[in-house]
């Protein structure tokens, strides 16, 4: 009596665990969805003038009052860089930071993109 009372426990908690599994697999699916719809990622490679100079991304996203940073990073020369950004309106500003102060002066070389094209 004993072992077939746990082993029909053993067997319900196995059902509970699929069940529990499927409406997880059916969040994630709804999930990604809603990434789908709402995110892209906007993939590049850095490239400058100083084979040495570090370069600085960020990604400028355009609101009603201004534009806000939605991602900044430095990268290497020739390196690859992706960022994954919620659907809206971006500009793509670098700068080749020659002296390494992580600002941008008069003469550095840089450039700028508007509304760069997010996948």
């Amino acid at each position: 009596m004993f072992i077939l009372r746990r082993l029909s426990l053993g067997l319900a908690l196995i059902a509970f665990s699929l069940l529990l599994s499927g409406c997880a697999i059916k969040d994630l699916k709804d999930d990604l969805e809603t990434a789908k719809e709402d995110y892209g990622y906007l993939k590049g490679r850095a490239s400058g003038v100083d084979d040495d100079a570090v370069i600085l991304v960020a990604l400028l996203r355009e609101e009603v009052d201004g534009a806000t940073i939605a991602s900044a990073r430095s990268v290497d020369q020739g390196e690859q860089f992706y960022v994954l950004v919620p659907d809206a309106t971006y500009t793509l500003v670098a700068f080749s930071d020659s002296n390494g102060d992580l600002s941008y002066q008069a003469g550095e070389p840089a450039a700028r993109i508007d509304d760069p094209a997010i996948n």
